[in-house]
Formats: structure tokens, C-alpha cells, sequence
């Protein structure tokens, strides 16, 4: 079991590096400014995998395009909870277990002077972790798009 655990933490940790270059996130994306958006029915946000270092004690503002006709629903960002080292067999999978009592990730909530085309989510950074989150946005048929993401809070260097 521990095996299977130390492998998926590995896994993750290979995806935040390839998503990264000597740069900081490729595309040079601001991981506390994600950009979202809708391409044939998939949400897609850049960065995928917001990665925070110590000094990431602020606020992230995700956006959407101002021209679409997207919106963030009250619960346009949900922290699900934090990876713990932990994995569950059930009958057909294997899956990861949350802490869903989380108090990294806070006060999330869209911001309504924008025309809820803005979420903001605070980063308290007093923990690291890898943090599952979900997206969610809403066309103007009120049709519910989503997107589950990983967020890192990486130790200092």
C-alpha cells in the first residue's frame, strides 16, 4: 500500500515539473491569475495545476473570457480537499483519500462587481500539499460545465 501511494505522490510530482520550466509555468500563466475558458464542451484553465511556493500568501483570481458569455456559479471554485497519504481499494479502483477539513484553501467565492467572470480563492499557505479543487462555470442556458484540478503548495527550496 505504501508503494502504491509513494508512486501516485511521484505521479503528481512529475506533472507539476512538466508543467513547469525555469520560467515558472509554461505559457507564462500566473498560477495566482488563471485564465478559464469553455472549447467545444471541455473546460480548459491555464494554468492546469496551480503550483505555490512559500511566498504565496495571497489571493488567486480565476477569469473568465469578458467577452463570453460564461459565468461562474456560486460555487464556481470548491476546494474538495487535501491528498492525504492515503489510498482506498474498492472493488473496481483504487482511489485517494481528501481531507475535506482543509483550512489552507479559504473564503472562496465569486466576485460580483465582475459579472461573476471572477472566483477568488485565498491561499493561506501554511501547509503544504497537493489540494484537489473543481471548477465549475455555466453558459447562458445555464448548462454547468467542470473541471478538477490539482493545486500544490510546494516546501521551500
Amino acid at each position: 500500500m505504501k508503494k502504491n501511494i509513494l508512486v501516485c505522490t511521484l505521479a503528481v510530482f512529475v506533472a507539476v515539473g512538466c508543467a513547469h520550466d525555469k520560467y515558472g509555468p509554461r505559457g507564462g500563466s500566473d498560477p495566482a491569475r488563471p485564465k478559464v475558458d469553455v472549447v467545444k464542451d471541455l473546460i480548459t484553465v491555464s494554468p492546469e495545476i496551480l503550483v505555490f511556493g512559500p511566498e504565496a500568501r495571497r489571493d488567486v483570481v480565476w477569469s473568465l473570457p469578458a467577452e463570453s458569455k460564461l459565468t461562474f456559479p456560486d460555487d464556481g471554485i470548491v476546494i474538495e480537499g487535501r491528498l492525504v497519504d492515503e489510498l482506498v481499494k474498492g472493488a473496481e479502483k483504487v482511489s485517494v483519500v481528501l481531507d475535506t477539513k482543509q483550512t489552507e484553501i479559504v473564503n472562496c467565492r465569486v466576485v460580483p462587481e465582475t459579472s461573476r467572470k471572477q472566483y477568488t480563492c485565498q491561499n493561506r499557505y501554511t501547509m503544504t500539499g497537493v489540494y484537489k479543487y473543481t471548477i465549475r462555470v455555466q453558459d447562458e442556458q445555464k448548462k454547468t460545465f467542470h473541471l478538477d484540478p490539482n493545486w500544490v503548495n510546494t516546501p521551500a527550496k
